[in-house]
């Protein structure tokens, strides 16, 4: 009974991995899979592990990376036979021969003991796998990731989307990894519905080599955006793949381009990127995330070095004066003196709200207009409404808008506002200095709350200098005034630094950028 069916308890292989020769402190990892489809990799050791492959999975993954290499995937097919087909076969014929010498004979406990054992005999020859993994393997030979030079400007990767149109995820199926090779396609079939994912996590691996390898150079990571800096986007439009079994390799097609704040045409790169072997899309899971990641890591570095992108990077001037080529300037009566206290300056304080929610702004002029953040009022074709301080509304209409300076005009048709006196004189305002922010933290109805706190710093971020403060900032400030305590607006409330064991760093924009970026201008005499 205990000899039978030998080839059912061959679940698992033995196997030695290797990583390739002349290469050290290689990390060995081996693919997981859960339940739900999720995919991940579970770390082994370094350039030698021995574990046990399950014989009754059609493949698995070995994963190996190594610091200044580009990661690489070896598919572990079932390429051996299983010699307990063979033993089981065998006792088969062993335990057949007594059951038909005794065919006619009264069946004894000994002829039931042979026919449960060729029964089983006969389910572990027909249900177990016929091959199973080889006992080692050795991991691919991994290429070297380039290097920066001093030449190659900093590096960021704004983002990477998935735009994928109907009919451009195809998908190959072949049986066996033979007839892979043979290109003997079993079938294949394409997606028919358009798949987008606007926002994706496939930069993040992209990033960290980058900054391991010199393209973000000594201040990568820097809370601040610096002005040389190139700063890339991507779009996966297209994938092709080609499936053996529960294994998959794709071929990536993506398009690079220099990100811009204003979203103006710019020179489109396209690649098509062959990943290491990952896994089989499936109903809950699309794509094979690593594998997609890994497709972004290996171009991001031909992006990087692209002449035409390089050269897109070097056009930021050129392209803010095509986004404000058609304005002209905006002439606002200047306000002679400040409020002279706080409360009074509450007039001056507006909630701006649309279907998303709700931020501040500042009143510049009698006559509706009103100063905040473009990412305010990011969605230009919500409909924008503006709450004053007696309770009234009004809807806006956005007349322009700075991207790269976070900066905002909106006009309402009314008359008779009160306009906040305005400095825009960035040497006026010294660290230590006390000042108030000014706006609807929250909640719309919390409209018009005052806070108080210091000027803490004058930071340079990019073109823009930033007034770094302490004072009390919460969600729906944004756009709202930082003032003096005369009333006297000096800057736009911008951002919070909102992390865990942070508190009391906020940034406001210094109101003397609305000239360059609005182009705003101030008529004395009033």
């Amino acid at each position: 009974m205990f000899l039978t069916s030998c080839s059912f308890y061959n679940v698992t292989t033995q196997v030695e991995v290797l990583s390739a020769p002349g290469q050290d402190s290689v990390e060995v990892s081996l693919e997981v899979r859960g339940w739900d489809e999720t995919e991940s990799f579970e770390f082994l050791g370094y350039d030698w592990v021995d574990i046990g492959l399950d014989n009754y999975v059609e493949g698995h993954i070995l994963r190996a990376e190594r610091p200044g290499y580009y990661p690489d995937n070896l598919p572990v097919f079932r390429e051996r036979s299983n010699r307990w087909k063979g033993v089981d076969l065998g006792l088969g014929l062993v335990f057949t021969r007594p059951l038909v010498e005794h065919g006619d004979e009264p069946w004894a406990a000994r002829q039931w003991t042979q026919a449960i054992s060729l029964g089983y005999n006969v389910l572990g020859f027909a249900l177990s796998p016929w091959r199973v993994y080889d006992k080692s393997f050795t991991l691919p030979k991994l290429e070297p990731l380039p290097e920066a030079d001093d030449a190659a400007p900093p590096v960021w990767i704004e983002g990477v989307h998935i735009d994928i149109a109907p009919g451009k995820h195809v998908t190959e199926h072949y049986r066996n990894r033979n007839a892979y090779y043979a290109n003997r396609l079993a079938f294949t079939f394409s997606n028919e519905e358009a798949f987008e994912m606007p926002y994706t996590n496939l930069d993040e691996d992209a990033l960290e080599r980058l900054w391991e390898q010199g393209y973000q150079g000594p201040n990568g990571g820097s809370l601040f955006t610096m002005e040389d800096e190139m700063v890339l986007e991507a779009a996966i439009v297209g994938v092709q793949e080609r499936q053996i079994g529960n294994l998959a390799q794709y071929t990536v097609h993506s398009q690079w381009w220099v990100y811009n704040p204003y979203g103006l045409a710019s020179d489109t790169v396209e690649y098509f990127t062959r990943t290491p072997w990952g896994f089989a899309s499936g109903v809950e899971s699309p794509f094979d995330r690593q594998a997609l990641a890994d497709a972004v890591v290996k171009v991001c570095f031909d992006a990087a070095e692209n002449p035409k992108l390089r050269q897109d990077a070097t056009r930021k001037d050129t392209l803010e004066a095509q986004w404000k080529a058609d304005w002209e300037p905006i002439v606002i009566d200047a306000v002679s003196a400040p409020s002279g206290k706080l409360a009074s300056a509450l007039s001056s304080v507006v909630t701006i709200e649309d279907e998303t929610g709700h931020g501040s702004g500042c009143v510049l002029s009698s006559d509706g207009f009103i100063l905040t953040n473009h990412h305010v009022v990011l969605d230009t074709q919500l409909v924008h409404t503006v709450h004053f301080h007696d309770g009234t509304s009004l809807e806006a209409k956005i007349v322009r808008y700075h991207p790269l300076y976070d900066l905002a005009l909106l006009k309402v048709d009314t008359t008779g506002l009160v306009p906040f006196q305005t400095d825009l004189r960035l040497e006026t305002v010294e660290i230590g200095d006390d000042v108030f922010a000014m706006g609807t933290p929250y909640d719309v109805d919390l409209g018009a709350s005052v806070t108080r706190g210091i000027v803490s710093a004058i930071r340079k971020d990019g073109k823009r200098n930033l007034i770094q403060t302490d004072v009390s900032i919460s969600p729906g400030n944004s756009g709202g005034a930082l003032v003096r305590g005369d009333g006297t607006l000096i800057g736009v409330v911008n951002e919070k630094i909102m992390e865990l064991g942070v508190e009391g760093i906020g940034f406001a924009i210094p109101l003397h950028f609305i000239e360059d970026a609005l182009m705003v201008r101030y008529r004395e005499g009033r």
